[in-house]
């Protein structure tokens, strides 16, 4: 007598493939982004590298959110272990994309900050 799987567990075991792999396409996705924006002999505006960043780490986000899902369907131990360690290497791409972000913002300010008139000093009144 052959055991087959249950259907839930089929369904379950599909939807978790799907999961993964539409996070492997939107970090491939963010990878591609994230070459652009680092790539030195490509010259960027910071708007522009500002906005590739913002792309990749749009993709990253995704792709965790899609792999916190699949998480939730793994059914074996050794799948959720393997899967949170990804999650873990993903969570340091995410921070290390928004620190790149931070950095960027801070930037501008100052070049924003450099570029401003220096203040108008008042006029004293009854000189």
């Amino acid at each position: 007598m052959t055991m087959t799987p249950s259907v839930p567990s089929a369904v379950n075991e599909r939807h978790l493939a799907r999961c993964v792999e539409q996070a492997a396409a939107h970090q491939t996705r963010a990878l591609a982004w994230l070459r652009e924006a680092r790539d030195p002999a490509s010259p960027l505006s910071p708007a522009r590298r500002r906005a590739l960043l913002l792309l990749a780490l749009e993709h990253l986000l995704l792709a965790r959110h899609l792999l916190q899902r699949g998480r939730k369907l793994a059914p074996e131990p050794a799948l959720l272990a393997e899967l949170g360690e990804h999650l873990a290497r993903l969570d340091t791409i995410v921070a290390n994309t928004e620190r790149r972000l931070d950095a960027l913002d801070l930037q501008a300010r100052a070049t924003d900050d450099e570029a401003l008139p220096p203040p108008a000093e008042s006029a004293s009144v009854g000189s």
